[in-house]
């Protein structure tokens, strides 16, 4: 979807190519683009990079429910391995000029009536929790000259606390069709300078 996009803005044809894994953590994308050349060769010659990465770092404390301590942890070791992934991606694109994107995390707890932690004292925890995981996702995209697509806004309103649900499958988490053209929406309305001004 977001390649259409692309393509009708650049005016010229664009090739998309999917490395994402289901389930992967930071550490595990980094490991890829250390050690795996369809990785390597995939983010080397790209124009056009867009990430989302990150929610799987925290997995494991959405589960064990409001532990401060869990979540620092999961989001400063975030924050180092983003650090070492933008770095790889700087050094594998070398002077090869090109743009990026990164996508922060919308907040599908709003409306979910199932699950251990669908409490509203839980959410009021995780929104601050997830409030950090996008800052830390913003911070370094920015500063690696990229843009920081913020997902929250379109999936649940400018205050942050509408049920993305119309946008979501069954599980009330996943993006469904809907969701997806409104992720590649969003990306695409960030533009694409310096591709094109």
């Amino acid at each position: 979807m977001y390649s259409r996009l692309a393509a009708e803005a650049l005016d010229q044809p664009v090739r998309a190519e999917n490395i994402a894994v289901n389930g992967a953590t930071s550490a595990d994308l980094l490991y890829r683009l250390e050690n795996m050349q369809p990785f390597q060769t995939a983010v080397r010659g790209a124009d056009l990079i867009t990430i989302s990465i990150g929610f799987n770092d925290i997995g494991p404390c959405v589960v064990a429910g409001t532990e401060p301590k869990c979540y620092a942890t999961a989001i400063a070791g975030l924050k180092t391995t983003l650090e070492a992934i933008h770095d790889k991606i700087d050094a594998l694109q070398g002077d090869h000029p090109h743009i990026l994107r990164e996508t922060t995390y919308y907040d599908y707890y709003v409306g979910r009536s199932e699950g251990p932690q669908s409490t509203p004292a839980f959410h009021a925890f995780y929104v601050d929790q997830l409030a950090s995981l996008n800052a830390t996702i913003c911070a370094a995209v920015v500063a690696h000259d990229g843009l920081c697509i913020d997902l929250l806004p379109p999936f649940n309103g400018p205050a942050g606390d509408q049920d993305a649900g119309q946008f979501l499958v069954k599980d009330h988490i996943h993006p469904g069709t809907t969701g997806h053209e409104l992720i590649a929406e969003t990306i695409d309305a960030a533009g694409y300078a310096p591709l094109r001004p």
